[in-house]
């Protein structure tokens, strides 16, 4: 060794390669594999990240919070940024992490959920925003690809249910860059036309990459935007979007959105025969209520005599006839009203409806009937009610000859309640008269 030659110790061989690598290479990006993965009661992160060839010692100084929030294990992707350095006690190259977040599937995952909680925090998601589907809708919009198995699925079940329902499809491409844009567009058409009374989004299932244009801000604003009701059937069962929980019904499939969009033909017979018979219990039940009030009020009218409560009891009587008769027209109004309307809306269906439409003149014939009748036996009791109430009044006794005779205002039942002089009233069947006592028998 030449004298010139100097003499480095290991401590500043170990400086030298820090200040190079430091210096010389600048904060960069990396992804890999995470390995041999210790999250330190310190806070700090120690790990490896690794590829197919290579592996790097990294430290992530206070870390542990950000690796626990997207739960991070080892074989997990990351993305980290950070720079080099060289830990001269170990001896070996290190990445001091500044930032770290999850790749692939993972980073995809970490975003979703972070938009579904800004979302959610923006009220997108409150129930009492949403709409309420249409009971009857005539026409159907269904934003899908054309060729798509989604598309196929939803139409073939809808034909099935209900044949002969209007569809407007939207074709629009479901998966790629730039989809969710032409999906929000769609729907923005939609609304602007008035084209349909539900809206029907839809695609078959697929990885979180595929089903990502359906977890993008702005379509969710669309689909929340929209005045038409939306029905969100994106994916699988298993598959959630942000599309679904913004939609005002969520279907897990397309085959159930075509089942949850309207009702079968034999559901909406069922419905109308379910209301015809609560129309006819009601009714009965309302007559009962009626005939239970009239005993109560005959019952008072039988323990006060007096004319003047009689008289406004008969009128009482006369005005619950009129108001029953009255709600009763009404009623029977609105039901056939409502089933016209409904006749009116099935009728374009299938000429398979005509047994329903005989079967519903006839019901109608006999509510009709029974209404009929009932208005004819509670006036004919209302009439032999009038005839008790009449014999019981005191003017048909008065009729009859006799004669109440009062003192102070109080009838008289015995002539030893008045004294000789004393001034009374008699009350005749026409007119009265005032008397003094001049002598009386008592007996």
């Amino acid at each position: 060794m030449s004298q010139n030659q100097s003499m480095w110790s290991v401590s500043q061989v170990a400086m030298a390669v820090r200040q190079v690598l430091e210096q010389g290479v600048k904060p960069f990006w990396v992804k890999g594999e995470v390995s041999n993965l210790t999250i330190h009661t310190s806070g700090h992160v120690y790990f490896s990240v690794k590829d197919a060839k290579s592996q790097v010692s990294c430290t992530y100084f206070n870390g542990a919070q950000q690796a626990r929030s997207f739960h991070m294990q080892d074989g997990m992707e990351i993305e980290l940024f950070g720079s080099l350095t060289y830990f001269a006690p170990s001896g070996r190259t290190q990445i001091i992490v500044r930032d770290l977040r999850p790749g692939g599937v993972g980073k995809l995952q970490l975003e979703f959920e972070m938009l579904k909680k800004k979302l959610n925090d923006a009220g997108l998601f409150d129930p009492k925003r949403k709409k309420r589907l249409p009971l009857f809708p005539e026409k159907i919009a269904v934003v899908s690809s054309a060729n798509g198995a989604a598309l196929h699925d939803f139409l073939q079940v809808l034909n099935r249910r209900f044949p002969g329902k209007e569809v407007y499809l939207f074709p629009v491409a479901v998966q790629g860059e730039g989809a969710a844009k032409k999906i929000a567009g769609a729907i923005h058409r939609c609304n602007l036309l008035d084209a349909a009374d539900v809206i029907v989004l839809t695609r078959g299932g697929g990885s979180i990459e595929d089903l990502w244009e359906f977890n993008q801000e702005h379509l969710a604003y669309a689909i929340a935007d929209s005045h038409i009701p939306i029905i969100s059937a994106v994916g699988h069962e298993v598959d959630f979007t942000i599309s679904d929980f913004v939609a005002d019904f969520r279907a897990p499939t397309p085959s159930a959105a075509a089942e949850l969009v309207i009702k079968s033909r034999s559901e909406f017979s069922n419905d109308l025969n379910s209301k015809i018979k609560n129309l006819s219990n009601n009714f009965d039940l309302k007559l009962y209520a009626l005939k239970q009030q009239y005993v109560k009020v005959r019952h008072r009218l039988m323990l006060s005599n007096p004319e003047k409560k009689l008289q406004m009891q008969s009128q009482h009587v006369d005005f619950l006839q009129v108001k029953l008769v009255k709600a009763m027209e009404a009623r029977l109004l609105y039901h056939s009203q409502l089933t016209a309307n409904l006749k009116q809306r099935m009728k374009a269906c299938s000429p398979d409806l005509e047994r329903h439409r005989t079967e519903l003149k006839s019901l109608e014939a006999r509510l009709s009937i029974a209404f009929k009748n009932h208005l004819i036996n509670k006036e004919n009791k209302l009439k032999s009610l009038s005839k008790n109430l009449e014999l019981l009044n005191p003017q048909g006794t008065l009729d009859r000859g006799y004669s109440i005779v009062r003192y102070k205002g109080e009838i008289l039942h015995s002539s030893t309640e008045v004294a000789q002089a004393d001034i009374i009233d008699i009350r005749l069947a026409k007119g009265s008269l005032t008397a003094k006592v001049e002598g009386k028998t008592e007996s």
